[in-house]
Order: structure tokens, then C-alpha cells, then sequence
């Protein structure tokens, strides 16, 4: 994607469309910057587990960042309410837990304020910090998941307001003649006419219902549109008549 974003940034400066160019500069530069900033690229196919917390005022979000032949797989999530307790023995605590029911990796990355030997009885040699430029680019990654996650909690979650409230106050502002149990949204993103992708998000009583995400990967050519674009557009434009007919609303 890059080169070819490089090479049409490339022609419009030999067209003296400097205007043109700059603008799809700038896209490469935010494309770098979306990808450095959100993973990391291992090139290996060892299995790490990445440890970190996250402290804000009374609360503590602890984090594990599963990676399996190099690629983040799944993460898994704790926040609790700190009474005065040593965090560190908090955070030892629930590194034991995630063994509990998980098998063991290559390796478990930690910070380096944690203090290793107590979890090297149980882990042996596996137990590795920061010394690492690589460990510590996972571990400021795991951190910053941590820190995102507390913000949701604390602000959103145990909010007053109930997803069946937003729900109905959605009705009353789009004026349904039906609870809005199911929503699906669609959505169509390209770069320069090319990498296009299109999307589908489902929710169903206020609830992300993973089962029925959808994407596909479009891929626009010289000729026109192809035929797994076409068939999305048909699949998608057949679900909107569906629900039109069902819950009888204009949208």
C-alpha cells in the first residue's frame, strides 16, 4: 500500500501538482503513524504473554496482552478498586490467576518494578522484563490498553443510564414506530480509489452481537467495480429492505 501511495505522490510532483502530492504525503505519514503506534511487529513465532497495570486515583486496571506466533491474539482484563493494598502483590496475583486456567508461553514479560523471584519459583526462566528495546514497546503497549480500558470503566460503565434508556431515547429522536432492538451499520472507506473495505456492525438490544460482524475487502480495478463488491452491495442492500419491510420505518 505504501509504495504504491509513494509512487502517485511521485507523478503528481512530476505533473506539478504539488497540492496533490502534498495531500497524499500527508496520508502516508498518518498511515505510518497508525501502524507504529498501534502493534508491534515481532517477525518471530514465539508465544509472549505482556503484563502491565494502569492506576488511576483508586482504581486499577490490570492487563494481559496475549501474543501466539507473533501476533496479538486476545488480551484479558481486570479492574478493581485498591483499599490500600500493595499493588504489586495485587498484580502478582492476578499474573497467577491467568495460569490458572491458561497453558504457559515462551516467555512473560513484566515490568521492571516487579520484583521477579517470587514469580520465577512458579515460571522459571519464562519471567522476563524490559530489558529488551522490544519488551518495553510491548509493555508501553500493554499500558496504554490499560489505561483505555479504566477510562471506559470509570466514565461509562456505571453510568445511570441504561442501555434501554438510550434506546428508547433514540425511538423518540428518530421517531421508530418500533423499539430499535436490532442495529446494523455499514460503512465504505478507500484510499485513492484502492484498498477499498466495507463493513458491517451489529447491535442487538444495545449489545455488540459478534456473531453477525462482517468485512470484506474490495478491490477496485481498471475495469470497475468487482464482483465480491458487487455481491456486498447486493447482500447489504437486501438486509436494508428486510428491515424496512419488518419494522416498517423509512431510514
Amino acid at each position: 500500500m505504501k509504495d504504491k501511495l509513494e509512487q502517485k505522490m511521485l507523478q503528481a510532483a512530476q505533473n506539478l501538482q504539488f497540492e496533490e502530492a502534498q495531500r497524499i504525503k500527508e496520508i502516508i505519514s498518518h498511515l505510518s503513524f497508525t501502524t507504529t503506534q498501534q502493534d508491534v511487529d515481532l517477525n518471530d513465532e514465539l508465544n509472549r504473554d505482556v503484563f502491565n497495570y494502569f492506576q488511576y486515583e483508586d482504581y486499577l486496571c490490570f492487563i494481559v496482552l496475549f501474543y501466539r506466533n507473533g501476533k496479538l491474539t486476545f488480551k484479558n482484563t481486570e479492574v478493581i478498586k485498591n483499599e490500600g493494598q500493595d499493588i504489586i502483590e495485587l498484580f502478582k496475583s492476578f499474573i497467577l490467576q491467568i495460569y490458572a486456567k491458561n497453558i504457559l508461553p515462551d516467555y512473560i514479560i513484566v515490568p521492571s518494578e516487579v520484583e521477579s523471584d517470587d514469580l520465577q519459583v512458579f515460571f522459571g526462566e519464562k519471567i522476563v522484563d524490559n530489558s529488551q528495546t522490544i519488551n518495553q514497546r510491548l509493555l508501553d503497549l500493554a499500558s496504554s490498553n490499560a489505561q483505555e480500558y479504566l477510562y471506559q470503566e470509570i466514565h461509562y460503565k456505571n453510568k445511570e443510564v441504561t442501555k434501554e434508556e438510550l434506546l428508547t431515547e433514540l425511538q423518540q429522536l428518530l421517531q421508530l414506530s418500533v423499539f430499535p432492538y436490532q442495529i446494523e451499520m455499514y460503512d465504505i472507506a478507500n484510499i485513492m480509489d484502492e484498498f477499498v473495505t466495507g463493513a458491517m456492525v451489529v447491535y442487538k438490544n444495545g449489545f455488540a452481537s459478534h456473531n453477525d460482524l462482517e468485512d470484506t475487502i474490495l478491490i477496485l480495478t481498471n475495469e470497475g467495480i468487482t464482483t465480491e463488491w458487487l455481491n456486498w452491495l447486493l447482500a447489504a442492500t437486501k438486509k436494508i429492505k428486510i428491515i424496512k419491510k419488518t419494522m416498517q420505518i423509512w431510514l
